[in-house]
């Protein structure tokens, strides 16, 4: 499969709204693999994740070399969110405590092309809400003396680091992205995306060093957007108007190419 399949990362907001033109943000799939989505409740991240999603597995069929069984999603829905439901039907979909083992499992399987140094097949690992999955089985391990919050960050941190030579991704979205998440693993996201109305403390922590633009009111699925090797951009997320259609041509995918 190609290497340099391009990804569509949203639209720059800018000709959005001056041109009303839909001028994508394409960025190469093999350097651009984890991703941190940022934004509190409102601020589109549901729909800003549907349309990445939808377009990380278009990219990918519709490249040269595309076959079925070459794509492997596992998706953790924390907080069993409407939006995601139609995803019910397919067995790599994690809700509520089964999140945790979700995530185990993804991390076996990057265990074990780790070991055979290889893999072709391209791995993403979709996790909603990631703060508030953290933040509860930390809750649970006090109460039970378990260790599993540090499971959980131990092999998201993994994965951030070693993942990319394997094609293995990781997409995490969270309502304020803390260190204490990632175990100083937030540097390996290279794509940083925070949406909706701007919090000064998180921008520092994600974007420290950019100019920043000022007095901006972003809008629900709008928001700034860091990609390494890419300036600081102001991207926007449409909404999508036939829904259930987006999501029969993700769960289509998703269906064919499990193995």
């Amino acid at each position: 499969m190609d290497g340099r399949i391009m990804m569509k990362w949203g639209y720059l907001r800018n000709p959005y709204y001056e041109y009303g033109t839909k001028l994508p943000l394409l960025l190469p799939m093999d350097s651009h693999k984890h991703a941190l989505i940022t934004g509190s409740s409102g601020a589109g991240k549901s729909t800003a994740l549907l349309f990445l999603f939808w377009n990380f597995l278009s990219s990918i069929i519709h490249s040269q070399g595309y076959r079925k069984g070459c794509i492997h999603i596992t998706f953790c829905d924390f907080k069993n969110s409407p939006d995601f439901w139609f995803l019910r039907p397919y067995s790599f979909y994690y809700t509520g405590e089964g999140v945790y083992n979700g995530i185990q499992a993804y991390h076996e399987r990057f265990l074990t092309a780790r070991q055979k140094g290889y893999s072709t097949v391209k791995h993403l690992l979709i996790c909603d809400e990631y703060g508030a999955l953290v933040n509860y089985f930390q809750a649970k391990d006090k109460a039970e003396k378990t260790h599993l919050a540090t499971d959980i960050i131990s092999a998201n941190a993994e994965i951030l680091m070693q993942g990319r030579s394997l094609s293995f991704s990781v997409w995490s979205a969270v309502q304020y992205a803390t260190s204490d998440l990632f175990k100083g693993s937030r540097l390996n996201y290279m794509v940083n995306l925070s949406l909706g109305r701007p919090n000064r403390e998180q921008l520092g922590m994600l974007f420290s060093g950019e100019d920043i633009p000022r007095n901006r009111n972003y809008q629900p699925g709008e928001g700034l957007l860091l990609a390494d090797g890419f300036p600081l951009l102001e991207v926007k997320y449409p909404r999508i108007v036939d829904q259930g259609r987006w999501n029969q041509r993700i769960l289509d995918v998703l269906m064919e190419n499990i193995f």
